[in-house]
């Protein structure tokens, strides 16, 4: 089951222009797979200013190492429009459990 760090929402909106998640204890390999279907799937969500654009302006690769799983990206000031911080959090939170991760998502502020 993945574990959703308390502050996941808050932490994402107080970092949106150099935003980071991470997934610890879970199966790296797995973590991989859902991270980068997650970075897949915050560009399917349309920047509210110029819909025929995505949201992130940048989005690094997925990295890991022996124990956790990070990638960072960029949307800034998206906690100005309503919703648009849930949408994202969803969306990263649908792509694990996606490929059934089980571990402790945190956003790194």
């Amino acid at each position: 089951m993945l574990e959703i760090d308390p502050a996941f929402r808050e932490k994402l909106a107080a970092s949106t222009g150099a935003a980071q998640v991470v997934v610890r204890s879970a199966d790296v390999d797995a973590a991989v797979r859902g991270l980068r279907r997650a970075r897949t799937a915050l560009f399917q969500i349309p920047h509210p200013e110029e819909p025929e654009d995505p949201l992130p302006s940048y989005a690094s690769a997925v990295e890991a190492d022996e124990t956790s799983a990070r990638f960072r990206f960029d949307i800034a000031d998206a906690e100005a429009y309503t919703g648009l911080i849930d949408q994202v959090a969803d969306a990263i939170i649908a792509a694990l459990e996606a490929e059934g991760v089980d571990g402790h998502l945190a956003a790194i502020t």
